[in-house]
């Protein structure tokens, strides 16, 4: 049940993510701000390069994650594994993301092809992220009996 409890808590939520006083979001809610600030040519160089990076290596996290649990759970195994492929999607996303906005960053910002390059990805990572979260809600609900460290 261990397993169960830490999948439940890095789960991604869904929505109602923003925060009151500052104009971020987290969950799946912060692909639409992030696309949103690139749209309108309002993000941060620092904050924006920042945040490519940390979270194409956190998304990778994630991936590995599951990939481990799934392979000591049998019964949420195939929920787990449908979960990972789409979290592959959002990683090779995410890493075309961070490849666009290096850190420390540049003039990357400023250049409307790497904007538009860049909020094409992030839509792809957030579609897969959303099916990803499906399947970890899927792999939640089931019975997942006697787990293993």
């Amino acid at each position: 049940m261990a397993h169960m409890g830490r999948v439940r808590h890095r789960m991604p939520q869904g929505s109602g993510n923003r925060l009151a006083t500052w104009k971020y979001g987290y969950g799946l809610e912060a692909y639409d701000w992030w696309i949103d600030a690139l749209e309108a040519n309002k993000a941060a160089d620092f904050g924006n390069a920042y945040n490519a990076q940390c979270w194409s290596e956190a998304k990778n996290f994630a991936k590995e994650f599951l990939k481990r649990i799934a392979s000591r759970n049998e019964k949420p195994r195939e929920a787990l594994n449908k979960a990972v492929s789409y979290y592959e999607e959002v990683c090779s996303a995410m890493s075309e993301i961070a490849g666009i906005f290096p850190f420390p960053p540049g003039d990357q910002l400023k250049d409307e092809k790497n904007r538009s390059q860049a909020i094409k990805a992030l839509k792809v990572a957030e579609k897969a992220e959303e099916k990803a979260v499906k399947h970890l809600r899927k792999a939640l609900e089931s019975d997942w009996g006697e787990t293993t460290c």
